[in-house]
């Protein structure tokens, strides 16, 4: 009789353990995510990055996209399982980025790039939350 108790205490331990690992403190509902992509020439890239960061260049038939996501967490600090997420976060919202997509006259299919032309429809923009062991919580695509 003890080893049966002991037995289902531990697989409902182990059950409730990872209930609790995997379960994200929020959705991406709370996050209120919006987000764009764009086709920039080099001068907007650089102007939309300011002058703390240099963006790649674009030359001849390469093509650049710009994208921009941003989220607020509300005027309210969202808790939950020991996780907290202050207004300290807020802060690197808006997050802005340039791609460049180069143009190759001949593609070279061992070399991993994406390359132009691209069309926004090709594009996949998507937002993942990952917790502290690399397990994804949740992925919300953006666009595409």
């Amino acid at each position: 009789m003890a080893v049966t108790v002991a037995v289902i205490l531990a697989v409902v331990a182990v059950v409730a353990w990872r209930w609790w690992h995997n379960h994200p403190p929020y959705g991406p509902e709370a996050l209120a995510v919006k987000s764009s992509l764009s086709f920039v020439s080099n001068d907007e890239a650089q102007a939309a990055l300011g002058d703390k960061a240099h963006a790649p260049f674009a030359s001849g038939r390469d093509q650049l996209v710009l994208g921009r996501v941003s989220w607020h967490f509300g005027d309210n600090e969202w808790q939950s399982n020991g996780n907290r997420l202050s207004g300290a976060d807020e802060k690197a919202s808006p997050l802005t980025f340039v791609a460049l997509f180069p143009y190759l006259e001949e593609p070279d299919w061992e070399l991993m790039v994406a390359t132009a032309p691209v069309a926004m429809s090709d594009l996949l923009l998507a937002l993942v939350y990952m917790g502290p062991d690399e397990q994804v919580y949740w992925a919300q695509r953006l666009q595409g």
